[in-house]
């Protein structure tokens, strides 16, 4: 009776049953026009583990097939603590359909005092601004042994993922790729087959020697021991068994998805053997088709492209034979996953197999990349830092290369300002914007210390939004009414109030007074944006030049189908120009991306509308915060 009870529910679109293993979920189905909504229900619990732990692992790596036991995490192949969800690393994919109603039990059980709350990157959450997983702004932390149940909608579609946005989890394993698959018309133009969208995701990272929390503490910087791709740094002799992605000579060209977890700055390049990439969305939207030959991705950016076969093409003699063909993914880490004096480079090798074997197992998979590897380091073509070229070669063209000295003037690079905007549903007026915020980092101020505007923000004592009437009017501040914060660095609640329903302009300008020269990677809660501009200046410039640019009409700007997307890399000693429509009425933050950064303060809140105007989370809403004993009679 259970069995067919279940059924009903899968066949009518009501309610699916939650599994441990995401990857079979009932939720992960074609979605077209006029589909059924479903509600899907997930389960993520967070633990403590290590890489290799002997009573998960087995033989791994000398048994590549024990390597993907429940609880067995590999990385870059050396044993290190590490975080997992449903003992895995990275966590569980989710993949439903746009409009599905997504509810997800996270249960923290960390063995520590770390707290934990999960941001769902990429989702507006127009009516659910409560789920938004922001600690101590939308919701309370989940303390250890406790669970939250998050509820809303899979709205807007596309690539995302969900992460840690407490404290410093996400890069240390509580992450995972998130896919909402966009219902379209089955022969439209952006209709991408079921079969060529299963197990497309690449989440890739940058990943310490050790756990980052010390570093942190101390202010210093942690090694980059390499790059993981889902959880794989990908070489056999270093007891790292690779991530593949798995293809059939026939029908469309093959699609990925990739997402970038990255931690510190270290902008991640991909390149694929006898293939070109054609990028066509980024954070979720899409823009017209551009060729390249090698993809910077910053952290938490998402890029969707078509993988193009240079000749012979792989699809042609695969489809015409039963010969199994096998190309690398190169991953390089730039910033400061490359060292030259240490004689390394952050990197990380992945494969791609084309097959007509649909049902090619881990033992035939492991074979073919264990030959192609062997293969390429015998010949010198496999990935260390002698051989790993970051420049352009001839003819070729790169995407998105922010921390480039040359990205305004090189010709090689594919720049996000010369993207053009394909029509989306979330495509709102941006002309005549009420509010100009001119926001800046890394002032000599500073002196390297995490902020914006020479504020380095605190979060509140309550949830800003369940239990904002509790909130002192002292723990909030901004340059603008705080003028001694024009001097020495400020702690406070960063934020700037904007009426609903007005354009916002933000001017986001990098000083450049970094000691590591980092490029920031800002992401914007509860929106989308349009880049309007995006240039580097000098190594170094200031607030008032970039404000004094802006008179004199010197700031260049786009209006021309702007591209769209809700998280952008700021270049050293240059600016981004970005407008949104205030429309979603909530608190919502904004800030760099880069862990360390986040952790420091280098956020700002926007409160947008009143408070009367925001979705009100329901009444049984955990709440918390500051408490004074003045009830207790001793």
């Amino acid at each position: 009776m259970y069995l067919s009870f279940i059924f009903i529910l899968i066949v009518f679109g009501s309610v699916v049953e939650s599994q441990k293993w995401i990857n079979s979920h009932p939720c992960d189905r074609p979605c077209y026009e006029n589909g059924p909504r479903m509600e899907c229900f997930f389960s993520l619990v967070a633990t403590f583990s290590r890489t290799f732990n002997p009573t998960k692992c087995g033989n791994c790596p000398t048994n590549v097939s024990d390597c993907s036991r429940p609880g067995c995490a590999v990385g870059d192949g050396s044993v290190r603590p590490l975080f997992l969800v449903n003992e895995m690393f990275p966590g569980p994919e989710i993949r439903v359909c746009e409009n599905d109603i997504v509810t997800v039990n996270v249960t923290n059980m960390l063995l520590s005092v770390e707290s934990l709350t999960i941001h769902w990157h990429g989702i507006h959450h127009l009516k659910t601004p409560f789920m938004d997983g922001t600690p101590l702004v939308s919701q309370c932390d989940i303390l250890l042994g406790s669970t939250f149940q998050y509820k809303f909608e899979a709205y807007p579609p596309g690539t995302k993922f969900w992460h840690a946005h407490a404290a410093l989890l996400r890069d240390q394993g509580i992450a995972g790729s998130f896919l909402i698959r966009n219902k379209f018309r089955k022969s439209g133009p952006r209709y991408v087959s079921f079969e060529n969208d299963r197990n497309r995701l690449a989440l890739v990272q940058d990943w310490t020697a050790s756990l980052t929390p010390p570093y942190f503490v101390r202010n210093t910087m942690p090694t980059v021991a390499s790059l993981v791709v889902n959880g794989r740094q990908g070489d056999f002799e270093a007891s790292s068994p690779p991530s593949y992605f798995v293809f059939r000579p026939f029908g469309q060209k093959p699609y990925l998805r990739v997402i970038s977890n990255g931690f510190l700055f270290c902008p991640i390049s991909l390149s694929i053997e006898g293939h070109r990439m054609t990028v066509v969305e980024g954070d979720n939207f899409p823009f017209r088709p551009v060729t390249v030959d090698k993809l910077y991705i910053f952290a938490a950016e998402r890029f969707d492209v078509f993988l193009e076969p240079t000749d012979p093409n792989p699809i042609v003699q695969a489809g015409n034979s039963n010969q199994d063909l096998v190309f690398s993914m190169s991953w390089i880490g730039d910033g400061v996953c490359r060292n030259a004096s240490a004689g390394y480079v952050g990197n990380a090798t992945s494969y791609l197999i084309y097959t007509r074997n649909d049902d090619i197992t881990l033992e035939e998979a492991t074979a073919l990349m264990l030959a192609k590897q062997t293969q390429d380091k015998s010949s010198n073509k496999f990935l260390t830092y002698a051989n790993s070229d970051l420049a352009p070669r001839p003819g070729e063209k790169v995407f998105n290369p922010v921390h480039k000295a040359d990205y305004n003037t090189n010709p090689a690079y594919v720049r996000l300002t010369d993207l053009r905007a394909l029509k989306f549903e979330l495509q709102k007026p941006i002309n005549n914007p009420r509010y100009r915020f001119y926001l800046f980092t890394d002032s000599f101020i500073g002196n390297g210390l995490p902020n914006i505007n020479n504020i380095s923000f605190t979060h509140p004592s309550f949830p800003l939004l369940t239990q904002f009437e509790q909130i002192p009017s002292s723990e909030f501040c901004t340059i603008e009414r705080n003028p001694e914060c024009s001097t020495k660095i400020c702690n406070c609640i960063n934020m700037y109030p904007v009426a609903l329903n007005n354009v916002v302009e933000i001017v986001i300008v990098d000083e450049g007074n970094n000691l590591r020269n980092d490029v920031h990677s800002f992401h914007l809660h509860g929106y989308a944006f349009a880049v309007l501009g995006q240039e580097r200046l000098a190594s170094k410039t200031t607030i008032e030049e970039i404000k004094r640019r802006d008179r004199q009409g010197l700031l260049k700007r786009n209006f021309q189908s702007p591209v769209y997307k809700d998280t952008v890399a700021v270049p050293e000693g240059g600016y981004v120009i970005l407008r949104f429509l205030a429309d979603n009425p909530g608190f919502w933050m904004f800030h760099c991306h880069l862990g360390f950064h986040l952790m420091g303060g280098m956020s700002i809140m926007f409160q947008i509308g009143e408070y009367e105007e925001m979705v009100r989370a329901p009444p049984s809403f955990p709440k918390c915060g500051t408490w004074i004993a003045d009830e207790v009679d001793l």
